[in-house]
Order: C-alpha cells, then sequence, then structure tokens
C-alpha cells in the first residue's frame, strides 16, 4: 500500500477541490452549499476545510426515501 493512500485515508478534512471531486459535484455548487450552511467547513488561514464526516452526514440527508 503506498504511502499516499495511507495518508489520504487517515485525513478528517478536505479542501474544497478534494470535497467537491469526493461529492461528484462542481466546486462552484459546494461553495454554494458551504454558504448556505448546508455543509459545515472550518477555515484556517485562508484554506477552507471540510471534515469527512460533515460531508458522509450531508449525503445522508440527501438520500430519497420511498
Amino acid at each position: 500500500m503506498s504511502s499516499k493512500k495511507t495518508t489520504e485515508q487517515s485525513r478528517i478534512t478536505l479542501r474544497i477541490n478534494e470535497a467537491a471531486e469526493a461529492l461528484g459535484i462542481s466546486s462552484r455548487t459546494l461553495f454554494t452549499l458551504l454558504k448556505s450552511g448546508e455543509i459545515p467547513h472550518s477555515k484556517i488561514n485562508r484554506a477552507v476545510l471540510i471534515r469527512v464526516s460533515d460531508l458522509e452526514e450531508f449525503v445522508q440527508r440527501q438520500q430519497v426515501r420511498k
């Protein structure tokens, strides 16, 4: 197993482009979701960080149930 994969698996936050890619949406759409408060985020200096657990919770809330 590569060390890069191990590092990615242990991360608790993602940057905008990484989170957008993980969700399969554009960065612009993700910015809209962040601004509306649908997905919580943190700022450290100029970096916007999104917790992986918050992305997972967002996806759970989006599930359509019949």
